[in-house]
């Protein structure tokens, strides 16, 4: 009887550790396919986010600065979204991708112009960019995030040597945008846009912006 009773224990404990490895297992398993889903869905999912099966886009965006102002500028410095200084800017783009990673690589034109006070007449700009941008998300909500390369000819800022406001005609131009693509193709964007020389110039108070962006795809 006590052989049969350690016996009994024995084999109890070793089912015991079957049924529990099993469940670690599964368990594991269930939670390699949930991050799984994740990166297929939402980091890599097979068809870009904003393009789809389409290969070419359009888009216009319009932004208002949210910067503070400048004292030695305006005497006064301004408030948070003062909206001294806007822009309106257009794009054409295509998707491509970095590291199996979606993007979309755009180029287009832009104008930045004061509207408040003494920006009016500091800046009075227009110019051109090229942006990459990586994107994540699907079609009913997207992230996407990129940098490029931005020239532009104009009035920039003040043009007082002795001090370091403005821009200069090369600058790097930043986004971040929060979008939805609809079936029909058309797209809307919520974006930030920052535009600075990243301290290759002197002169470097860059511009942070947020603003709209309307778009198409086809």
């Amino acid at each position: 009887m006590y052989k049969f009773c350690v016996r009994l224990f024995i084999f109890g404990f070793f089912l015991c550790n079957i049924a529990f490895a099993e469940e670690k297992s599964n368990t594991n398993n269930k939670k390699s396919n949930i991050f799984t889903d994740f990166i297929y869905t939402y980091i890599l999912p097979d068809k870009n986010p904003i393009f789809g099966d389409k290969q070419n886009g359009f888009d216009v965006a319009y932004y208002a600065t949210f910067n503070k102002g400048n004292k030695r500028i305006d005497g006064v410095g301004g408030g948070a979204f003062s909206r001294a200084v806007h822009s309106f800017a257009f794009h054409y783009s295509q998707p491509d991708k970095f590291f199996r990673v979606h993007g979309r690589l755009s180029i287009g034109g832009f104008a930045l112009f004061g509207v408040k006070d003494v920006y009016r007449d500091l800046y009075k700009a227009y110019g051109i960019e090229v942006i990459q941008e990586l994107i994540f998300g699907n079609p009913m909500l997207y992230i996407s995030a990129g940098i490029g390369p931005s020239f532009m000819l104009g009035k920039t800022g003040t043009t007082n040597t002795d001090d370091a406001d403005g821009l200069t005609g090369f600058n790097f131009s930043s986004v971040v945008k929060i979008g939805h693509r609809f079936d029909c193709g058309a797209i809307i964007e919520f974006a930030y846009h920052h535009l600075s020389n990243g301290g290759l110039g002197r002169r470097n108070q860059g511009l942070d912006m947020i603003g709209l962006s309307f778009g198409y795809v086809f």
